[in-house]
């Protein structure tokens, strides 16, 4: 199999486009001009944004994390400990990352809630220290888990709800849990689109794209069930109580969602596994978005110190357009420069890896690791290749 999946990296692509277009609609669009675009038009693809990029980084950790465990099978029990340190630590830095990030709302409107805003990077953060449990355990048990999430978060919901009138620490946690700002993305909502991620992860890794002489037992086991699996997701959210499946963050948005996102990953998949589609193309941008996705998501935010007007629904197409062909341009060249270190998951990769040497050298009595070990493996970077 190849080391990078180029249909992934295009999805993960998608996801970042689509959440830097949420973004600038809400800053630069005049919703009194265009309410039917933005209520009726804008839900059917919202889940290809940060629902999809949960879905997709599931996805990525599975694939990746299980991949590095059986590496590690033959070798010390030290290894093991390593990984897990890697993995504690890089949460922690995306959560501190996320906390400083909230931070800007709090100083818009002070409140502690505004602290722990479900905006995607605290999502991911508080997600990861919560599926490390899973991480190990079969798919079979993960897809059990996120199933019960899915059933029980409308009950959740529900109780908190009835009971937060009376109660004003049941009234916090209710509003902590599921946030009145449905942009947000709340955990209990959004965790199961990363453990079914995961799932998906797993039936990925079992795909040999360089094979041609199985296509048809490709289609008939994983295309064909999935497709069908996914489009009847999608008319369940759709025609269950209609039109509820565009009301974000509903039990029917996340039926739909996890419906689009699974017929879309799928599709394209497929595009891969035909060379239907050349998805390692130097001419994919996406892969950029991909690659620097942490990074773009905060860069995105500069644009929001942009004191453009109030566009209507023509002028801002043609800013959009204009915007994403120069952030394309600029991380191209980024890339050519400087390779990863632009991009902050690999940053964080590569510190917190380092901090669990650091960890074993001072506890468990480890040779000496020094900060030029952390420096030669960033600089090593820079002259690999895509």
């Amino acid at each position: 199999m190849k080391n990078r999946i180029g249909c992934i990296d295009f999805f993960r692509g998608i996801c970042i486009i689509w959440i830097l277009f949420g973004h600038l609609f809400v800053w630069w669009m005049d919703y009194s001009i265009v309410p039917f675009f933005y209520d009726t038009i804008v839900p059917i693809f919202e889940p290809l944004g940060a629902a999809g990029f949960l879905f997709i980084s599931g996805v990525s950790l599975q694939f990746s994390y299980i991949k590095k465990f059986n590496e590690s099978i033959e070798q010390e029990k030290r290894n093991n400990r390593i990984l897990r340190n890697t993995y504690f630590i890089r949460a922690s830095i995306l959560l501190i990352i996320a906390l400083f990030f909230n931070l800007g709302s709090y100083i818009q409107e002070p409140g502690i809630s505004h602290i722990f805003s479900w905006w995607i990077l605290f999502t991911i953060s508080i997600t990861l220290f919560l599926y490390w449990p899973l991480l190990k355990s079969s798919k079979k048990a993960r897809f059990i888990t996120a199933t019960l999430i899915l059933i029980l978060n409308p009950i959740i919901k529900f109780t908190l709800q009835t009971f937060s009138i009376r109660n004003s620490i049941i009234n916090f946690f209710y509003l902590l849990l599921y946030p009145l700002d449905d942009r947000q993305n709340p955990l209990i909502v959004f965790l199961p689109f990363f453990i079914y991620g995961s799932c998906f992860g797993d039936l990925i890794k079992e795909i040999d794209f360089n094979r041609k002489d199985d296509n048809k037992t490709f289609v008939k086991k994983y295309s064909l069930p999935l497709i069908i699996i996914s489009i009847g997701l999608i008319l369940f959210g759709i025609f269950f109580q209609f039109p509820m499946f565009i009301l974000r963050n509903s039990f029917l948005w996340v039926i739909y969602s996890l419906g689009l996102i699974i017929l879309t990953l799928t599709s394209l998949i497929t595009f891969e596994k035909f060379k239907i589609i050349n998805f390692n193309s130097k001419y994919n941008f996406l892969f950029y978005y991909s690659y620097y996705s942490f990074s773009i998501y905060l860069s995105g935010f500069l644009l929001m110190l942009i004191p453009a007007p109030s566009l209507n629904l023509f002028n801002f197409w043609v800013f959009y357009f204009i915007t994403m062909a120069l952030f394309t341009i600029i991380v191209i060249l980024i890339y050519d420069k400087i390779k990863a270190l632009f991009s902050i998951k690999y940053l964080m990769s590569r510190t917190s890896e380092f901090l669990a040497l650091k960890i074993e050298e001072k506890f468990y009595k480890h040779k000496y690791v020094p900060l030029s070990y952390l420096l030669e493996r960033l600089k090593m970077n820079i002259s690999s290749s895509k």
